[in-house]
């Protein structure tokens, strides 16, 4: 599983560090602050509204590609090499199903500049260290199916955090 997280989070770096290059590409910097708030707090907003509808639907989040890591790779590869593999797609963030749309806003805010690519190290730890912690102090099988059951909760937290992070970045518009 160290491989994995270490994978997941080299992964990580990579689409921020993407989300943080391409901003500075189109040089979003330049852009006044105003309109980068009201534009940041616009996209929140609408991925509140994927938040809504998904747990409404009771499905994952629409945004990205709907896949995940081939699992033939096992067939193919030593495990080392899938789970590095498995690791760094899940990573990237954008190439696997997601639960919430709480990603995309993070994306979003690397990619108008208010965030870094280091944001891929926070994503990435915050996921990988609660799952290695999962796993370690409860490796029952229970357990990683009542997560998947929480679904709904994770949704409407993603929610409410992206309103709260769209509001706290209209207040900013006013200074």
């Amino acid at each position: 599983m160290t491989l994995f997280g270490g994978a997941f989070v080299a992964g990580a770096l990579v689409i921020f560090g993407i989300a943080s290059l391409l901003g500075a590409l189109v040089g979003i910097s330049r852009i006044p602050d105003r309109w980068r708030l009201i534009s940041a707090a616009a996209a929140l907003m609408a991925l509140v509204v994927v938040d809504v509808i998904a747990v409404r639907r009771f499905s994952w989040c629409p945004l990205g590609w709907r896949r995940q890591t081939p699992k033939a790779l096992v067939h193919h590869h030593a495990v080392p090499v899938v789970l590095a593999a498995w690791g760094f797609d899940t990573g990237l963030a954008v190439t696997t199903f997601r639960v919430a749309a709480l990603t995309w806003g993070a994306l979003i805010l690397t990619l108008l500049g208010f965030s870094s690519w280091q944001s891929g190290i926070a994503y990435g730890g915050g996921f990988v260290i609660p799952m290695l912690c999962l796993l370690l102090l409860s490796p029952r099988t229970q357990r990683f199916e009542a997560l998947l059951h929480a679904r709904p909760v994770v949704q409407s937290i993603s929610a409410v955090m992206l309103a709260g992070s769209a509001a706290l970045l209209l207040t900013q518009v006013t200074r």
